[in-house]
This record gives structure tokens, C-alpha cells and sequence, in this order.
């Protein structure tokens, strides 16, 4: 596997599916007059499917893909939600919350298990069955299991959670 490579693509095709459910989204959100939502999710599913297509560890379209998906949230939180009534606007709020310590904990265990071997010849601190910090080396279960385990973890959390929340959030605030 080229070491440019992060995620391989027979795990990372996954995310690409969940960029059309992004597509899907911007397209309802559009209807509900949410137009820069709308065309930022719809730029943001373009880039996501581009990334996940071939998952680097740095590139370009990977660096567009997290600028849009901060403007993004960004653009929703401070703008978008202010027209949700406050009950939905503190659940947005929560579960971009929520977003961020998920991303913050899979992209740190994809670090210690795929991307750097730190603890060389010795055991992390911090091991359980699922959430080691030992890193794993490439061909073993291990490393399979890292890499399915980051690729559903971000689809489910960072692709479908937030999408779904903003829906419901847009859809009960009419």
C-alpha cells in the first residue's frame, strides 16, 4: 500500500456512499430556504465523496473538504440557527458539541493506531479491546479493525448525526 494512503479504499468507499446522504441534505435544506446551507453541503458533498474516494494522509481536496465542513458548521451555528426555535437551537448546539469531542477522539486513536508509531516495543498505557493506543502494523487484524473502526466512526458521527440533526432542527423550526 502506497504511504500516502490512509484509510484503503475498499474500507474508505463507505464515506463516499454517506456523501450523498450530505447531497440529499443541502438539497431538503434548500427547499426549506436555506440556500448558502444549501450550496455549501452541496460543494461539501463533492469534496467529500473526492476524499473518501482515496483516503490521503495530506492532500488538497482532503484540506477543501475540512475547510468547507468547518465553514460549514460554522455558517449553521451562527447564522442558520437563529431562526431555530431555542429548543432546537441548544440541540444543534449540543450535537456540534458532541461532533467535535468525537472527531477530536477517533482522528487522535486513528493517529496512535495508523498514522505514527509511538509506543515502539512497548505497551500504551491506555489499552482496552477497542480503543488502543498502540499502534498497528500494517496487514494485521488490528490495523483492519483501525481503519473500520475510524471510517464508520466518522461516517455515523461526523456525517449522518449532524446532518440529521440539522434537518430535524430546520423541518420542527417551521
Amino acid at each position: 500500500m502506497d504511504d500516502a494512503i490512509l484509510i484503503p479504499p475498499n474500507v474508505s468507499i463507505y464515506g463516499c456512499y454517506s456523501s450523498g446522504y450530505i447531497l440529499g441534505a443541502s438539497t431538503i435544506a434548500g427547499l426549506y430556504q436555506y440556500y448558502i446551507t444549501a450550496i455549501l453541503g452541496g460543494l461539501l458533498s463533492i469534496t467529500s465523496y473526492f476524499n473518501w474516494k482515496n483516503v490521503m494522509k495530506y492532500n488538497w481536496i482532503k484540506n477543501l473538504d475540512i475547510m468547507l465542513a468547518c465553514l460549514m458548521i460554522l455558517y449553521i451555528s451562527l447564522v442558520d440557527s437563529a431562526s431555530f426555535h431555542p429548543t432546537y437551537r441548544r440541540i444543534w448546539f449540543a450535537t456540534v458539541c458532541f461532533m467535535i469531542a468525537v472527531f477530536t477522539v477517533n482522528e487522535v486513536l486513528l493517529y496512535y493506531q495508523v498514522k505514527k508509531p509511538v509506543y515502539i516495543n512497548k505497551e500504551s498505557i491506555f489499552t482496552s479491546p477497542y480503543f488502543s493506543t498502540n499502534y498497528t502494523y500494517p496487514g494485521t487484524p488490528q490495523r483492519a479493525y483501525a481503519y473500520y473502526r475510524s471510517t464508520w466512526t466518522h461516517i455515523f458521527f461526523i456525517h449522518l448525526l449532524p446532518v440529521s440533526v440539522l434537518l430535524y432542527c430546520i423541518y420542527k423550526s417551521q
